[in-house]
């Protein structure tokens, strides 16, 4: 599997996504991912609790994530945050 992060500076606020080429999800699953405790596998020492922790802090900043995938296209998470400077974070992408 290939992960690809990608940042953008959009005029003070930052967009950050972060895409896959796995086995990806239908648009249902796409938005039911970032509630609590919703697993779309049933592995061991999955809580389902990280996207909703995820969706909470990027709220929490003035910031929206989301999901699109297709089912055998991957998926692509993307969030924003408000008021972030590129320079932070150039060293970790690069």
């Amino acid at each position: 599997m290939t992960v690809t992060v990608r940042h953008t500076l959009l005029g003070g606020l930052s967009k950050f996504s972060i895409s896959d080429d796995g086995i990806g999800l239908n648009a249902a699953q796409a938005e039911q991912i970032f509630l609590p405790f919703r697993r779309l596998t049933h592995r061991e020492g999955c809580s389902g609790l990280g996207l909703a922790i995820c969706r909470r802090i990027v709220t929490l900043y003035g910031g929206e994530i989301s999901c699109e995938s297709a089912l055998g296209r991957g998926a692509n998470f993307t969030f924003t945050l408000q008021g972030t400077e590129q320079a932070e974070f150039a060293s970790d992408f690069e």
